[in-house]
């Protein structure tokens, strides 16, 4: 998740869940019909590329990798004495030093186009985002999933450091029935575009259900279970009599209970790249009246500003 939390207002229904048609989809998790290719009334919403994933380009840093590699294995063998070839330092025109100083540039420098070649190979090359589901394309061939299929959504989005020069780490995540799982990250193009259509889609579909869930015996979300009357966190029961706040920043979410004092010691933390779902969780919390406290407010409430 980014450093704000996103815009749910689409999804919240303060009033609950309306009663689903009889001839409405089954929700995530349920029993869905096989896979199927996309179909002629399928609209496409949107499609996204891996950046250096074009075949020449990949197998073209694979090829420029190996070459370099070599000849710089060939011309450190030459230095070490390890091969020997005096023809051939001749034939180059290279002494003892220079040698070992192009061999070892060599090396160095055929690692990166090497390891960038072999990253974009074993990823997804393609994403398509349709009305009926998703296709991918990898090294493995062409694959396909309806929304229903997808039975949980994982995404990992943190930075270290700042927006401008610092890095970023991201993940999506998709399990489907199945037992298949497709996961990408921002090398897509346009990948939080991505991101916002799987988890506007899957949540749209989720949140009845979850509703009448957290209703009952309660919602789980991996190891976060939200009950009408408060939320579990691991194993930490906190009621909404004694809550006090909570945060959602790079990546967590940061409850306090009304008797804290200390942001640290008292702090109780999940992480939203390890809930399933998250989305889901985000806006029942809200329907549930528990809006998030700014980070800004929160350290003043505690008195680090």
């Amino acid at each position: 998740m980014n450093n704000e939390l996103p815009d749910l207002s689409r999804f919240w229904n303060p009033t609950g869940p309306a009663a689903p048609s009889p001839s409405s989809r089954p929700g995530l998790g349920q029993q869905a019909p096989a896979s199927k290719s996309p179909g002629p009334s399928d609209q496409l919403l949107s499609e996204h590329h891996l950046v250096l994933g074009a075949a020449p380009v990949r197998w073209g840093l694979i090829i420029v990798g190996v070459v370099s590699l070599v000849a710089g294995g060939v011309l450190y063998g030459l230095y070490r004495g390890v091969l020997q070839a005096p023809w051939l330092q001749e034939l180059l025109g290279l002494d003892q030093t220079t040698t070992l100083q192009v061999g070892v540039g060599l090396l160095l420098a055929g690692l990166w186009p090497l390891i960038l070649g072999l990253m974009a190979h074993f990823s997804v090359w393609r994403v398509r985002v349709t009305t009926e589901g998703l296709t991918w394309r990898d090294r493995k061939g062409e694959h396909h999933c309806t929304w229903d299929e997808v039975t949980a959504v994982y995404r990992t989005e943190i930075r270290i450091g700042d927006r401008k020069y610092g890095d970023r780490v991201t993940r999506l995540r998709l399990e489907i029935a199945d037992g298949r799982t497709l996961t990408v990250n921002h090398r897509l193009t346009r990948y939080n575009k991505l991101c916002e259509a799987v988890q506007t889609i899957t949540t749209e579909r989720l949140l009845h259900r979850k509703r009448a869930e957290m209703r009952g015996q309660g919602a789980t979300f991996g190891t976060v279970t939200l009950f009408r009357d408060g939320i579990r966190i691991g194993k930490t029961d906190l009621g909404w009599e004694n809550f006090g706040h909570y945060y959602v920043e790079n990546g967590h979410a940061v409850f306090f209970p009304r008797w804290a004092r200390d942001m640290k010691r008292d702090a109780i933390v999940f992480r939203l790249a390890e809930i399933p779902n998250n989305l889901v969780l985000l806006a029942l919390l809200l329907e549930s009246g528990k809006r998030p406290t700014p980070l800004v407010e929160s350290c003043r409430y505690f008195g680090h500003l």
